[in-house]
């Protein structure tokens, strides 16, 4: 397991010399680097750096929590990965043990969004009260 050290972040991606090897960061799902040009690992390298970024974030002093909405399609309410987004939210079954709780909504169509937005807005102010 590697975790991502926010000092070492670039402005632009520098690929690394040397031979690809398998990695599995603090996410979710394993990445290939040696196969960088499938689609699904593109995917999961995506997935595994925002799941880094907001474990990062939340170790900050500031006790940052992070809010998510998760809009899927209507015809197919699989076309989102939740898990990532509980996993960002830091939200059971996901939650990591002293880190803030932040909260994840799912929404389906612009009502369900129209309320995701208003839950996100309460739970903004109760936290400024």
């Amino acid at each position: 397991m590697m975790l991502l050290n926010p000092a070492r972040f670039r402005d632009r991606w520098i690929p690394s010399i040397g031979p690809a090897t398998t990695v599995m960061v603090t996410g979710i799902n394993p990445v290939d680097l040696g196969n960088i040009n499938n689609g699904n690992n593109l995917i999961n390298m995506a997935e595994n750096m925002l799941v880094n970024v907001a474990e990062i974030a939340r170790q900050d002093p500031l006790r940052i929590r992070v809010m998510a909405i998760g809009l899927s399609d209507p015809a197919d309410p699989a076309s989102i990965d939740e898990d990532v987004l509980r996993r960002v939210s830091n939200v059971p079954p996901y939650s990591a043990s002293g880190q803030p709780v932040g909260l994840y909504v799912p929404a389906s169509d612009q009502t369900g969004l129209q309320n995701a937005f208003r839950q996100v807005a309460s739970a903004i102010s109760h936290l400024i009260q």
